[in-house]
């Protein structure tokens, strides 16, 4: 099972690092990192969430966030 983390206001998909070993490898932790955050900061961010749901949808640009 996969488990996509949209990080609070201001945070990172970084945030979700740890979690994997809450989980014992059965459920794959997807934090998503949003434009204008951490290693997407120089980009323009989303100011609507329906935007941003949008485009990660759509796109698949989650799935390259996605730890492994």
């Amino acid at each position: 099972m996969r488990l996509f983390c949209l990080p609070y206001a201001g945070g990172a998909a970084s945030a979700y690092a740890r979690w994997p070993a809450f989980f014992g490898g059965e459920v794959e932790v997807c934090g998503i990192e949003l434009p204008g955050r951490q290693s997407r900061y120089g980009e323009q961010p989303f100011t609507r969430m329906g935007r941003a749901a949008g485009a990660a949808h759509g796109s698949g640009s989650w799935s390259r966030s996605a730890p492994r």
